[in-house]
């Protein structure tokens, strides 16, 4: 049986090989930067956040870690979808212009109620004649219920996930946080299999094996908890708890986006398009519900202040301390928030390339996130409590764990309903959020 799993990924990895041959010479160049991108912008958003969040000698560290960075990825989403918005509609002008020269006559714009109703969607699509040759397309902007409704879930799960994973990490080991979000492949699955069934692969003996080997590597990073003489002084069973639902969240923001994505891409002018508007939508809705959350940082045992008024006190203060008083904190903070966005691009690109590569180059993130740990121990802003065999051990359950989820993920697909939905999964197993 162990000889079928390796050659289960020996074939995987051989087909991706074949693949990525087949590109032009030119895309290969640009996916393999884009890869790289990934993978230091993983790292950077990672390590960037702990460091961030650990870095402040003024102010409060909390919900200032929390929404200051959300701000600015609102902006950095927005500013290139004007561009690219812009640049598409200079080219929609020129092809009516073109049009209009070919036909010899303006054409008539048809009014939204002419329209077929069963097109759905932020635009919908009226092909119009201008002439016995020339046919051009013309968007009237419709805003759906359901299209809002989904933009607003991303952003909702979005600000959930961004509020557990920052208040959490202050008390949640590097090493347990890497392993936790390398479980975020199968949290997507349940998510999607509980939510659109059809659209996720059986369950077969290396998806459990892989489940089975990521929680041994947890339970290992746990180790120094179990050897402590309360078994509370690692970390507590509560913070643990918080940190497991932001790395779960973030699986389900990816459902969600996925779903965004299967049934509006083809009612955008391109993808691109498309997946600029979901990640614009899901950041600026971030801010607005992130905003929210500042009285939470009164909570008895979860936020740093007493009352909901030393909660903007320290927001205040702490906003000062990244941009003007605190040594570093600025630094990191450029880290984390250059890292997210790169993270998201690369992400972003790579479905838009091939979902497959976007899935199998986003599952071995944490594999190497772990490995920088235990090549450079430092990165632990919690110090070195375990010793390096636990991170090597960790590492290598990890990386067992992925080879065995892409095996799995790379399987042919066994039925037509699994061949007609497979782009729905493949389209969601690969974002990471923090």
């Amino acid at each position: 049986m162990g000889s079928n799993w390796i050659s289960s990924i020996t074939s995987s990895g051989s087909v991706l090989y074949k693949r990525f041959e087949s590109t032009p010479i030119a895309d290969r160049i640009r996916c393999t930067v884009i890869v790289l991108l990934m993978y230091v912008s993983s790292g950077m958003m990672f390590f960037g956040m702990n460091f961030f969040i650990h870095s402040f000698s003024y102010g409060a560290n909390t919900f200032v870690s929390l929404f200051i960075p959300a701000v600015f990825w609102a902006i950095m989403f927005l500013v290139p979808l004007l561009g690219y918005r812009l640049h598409l509609s200079r080219q929609d002008a020129a092809t009516a212009e073109k049009g209009k020269l070919l036909s010899g006559r303006t054409p008539g714009l048809p009014s939204v109620s002419s329209v077929s109703p069963s097109l759905q969607g932020p635009y919908l699509d009226a092909g119009l004649e201008t002439g016995s040759t020339t046919a051009t397309t013309v968007r009237h902007r419709v805003w759906g219920a359901r299209f809002v409704a989904l933009l607003c879930t991303m952003g909702l799960v979005d600000a959930l996930g961004g509020l557990t994973a920052v208040y959490a990490a202050l008390h949640v080991p590097v090493l347990v946080q890497a392993l936790l979000i390398a479980g975020a492949p199968m949290y997507t699955f349940v998510f999607a299999k509980i939510f659109f069934p059809t659209s996720v692969r059986p369950i077969t003996v290396s998806c459990v094996l892989s489940a089975v080997l990521l929680l041994g590597g947890i339970g290992l990073a746990l180790v120094p908890q179990i050897q402590s003489p309360d078994h509370s002084v690692y970390v507590s069973a509560e913070w643990l708890m918080i940190y497991v639902a932001s790395a779960m969240l973030p699986a389900l923001l990816n459902v969600v986006q996925g779903r965004f994505l299967s049934d509006y891409t083809t009612q955008f002018r391109t993808p691109i398009e498309c997946k600029m508007t979901a990640l614009c939508g899901d950041t600026f809705t971030q801010v607005f519900i992130t905003a929210t959350f500042l009285p939470l940082d009164a909570l008895p045992h979860f936020g740093a202040s007493a009352t909901v008024s030393d909660s903007w006190t320290g927001f205040v203060d702490g906003t000062h301390c990244i941009f003007f008083l605190c040594d570093n904190t600025f630094a990191y903070f450029l880290i984390y928030v250059l890292g997210m966005y790169f993270n998201r691009i690369s992400f972003t690109y790579l479905n838009y390339y091939n979902p497959t590569v976007g899935a199998v180059v986003g599952q071995l993130t944490q594999p190497i996130n772990t490995c920088l740990l235990l090549l450079f121990p430092t990165l632990n802003v919690f110090g070195q409590p375990g010793s390096w065999w636990c991170t090597l051990g960790c590492f290598l359950l990890t990386t067992g764990s992925m080879l065995l989820l892409i095996a799995w993920h790379e399987a042919p697909a066994t039925s037509a309903i699994e061949e007609d939905n497979e782009g729905v999964f493949d389209g969601v197993v690969v974002g990471e959020q923090q």
